[in-house]
């Protein structure tokens, strides 16, 4: 490593604050149709799951997501690095059908977006590079039955997807 890489990692280390919290996590590649994903997490969310959208929606989207958010309380940290648009949304059902919905009709999709699906107050899923390359991250300590049905949704675990996160 050169000295100017070593001066850059010192001042600008890996973002490691919002990773799915285990060592071997499920990564699954980006399927064709990348809205899937939003309504295959049906699949993985509980009663109290929460969907963090973090990045620029668009002007359309992003009012709808605000509507969504509400003014309730957080329940989930935020990164590391502040960002200007980031929501928390209930992830019932209906809202993320209603979500790839409007993702599937948007003329294109939103870039530099990170999802996160947390569940009894730990993440479940990451997708930093939400809706472009992958890999989608998604814990194998979810129970069975659920984890079979996302991967179903998405259409199966499709080609082996290298874990991304720095030194795994």
């Amino acid at each position: 490593m050169s000295w100017w890489e070593r001066l850059v990692h010192a001042a600008f280390p890996p973002r490691t604050g919002l990773d799915v919290d285990e060592p071997n996590p499920l990564a699954l590649a980006v399927p064709a149709n990348p809205a899937s994903v939003i309504r295959a997490m049906a699949h993985l969310a509980g009663p109290e799951s929460e969907l963090y959208w973090e990045g620029r929606a668009g002007q359309v989207l992003g009012a709808w997501l605000r509507r969504e958010a509400g003014d309730g309380e957080r329940r989930v940290a935020i990164g590391i690095t502040p960002v200007q648009d980031f929501y928390h949304l209930p992830a019932s059902h209906d809202l993320l059908a209603e979500l790839a919905e409007r993702l599937e009709r948007a003329p294109s999709l939103p870039e530099r977006v990170r999802l996160h699906l947390h569940d009894a107050g730990r993440m479940v899923l990451e997708w930093r590079r939400a809706f472009r390359t992958g890999p989608i991250l998604v814990s194998r300590r979810m129970p069975e039955d659920r984890l079979a049905a996302f991967i179903e949704a998405v259409g199966g675990p499709g080609p082996a997807v290298p874990d991304p996160r720095p030194g795994r």
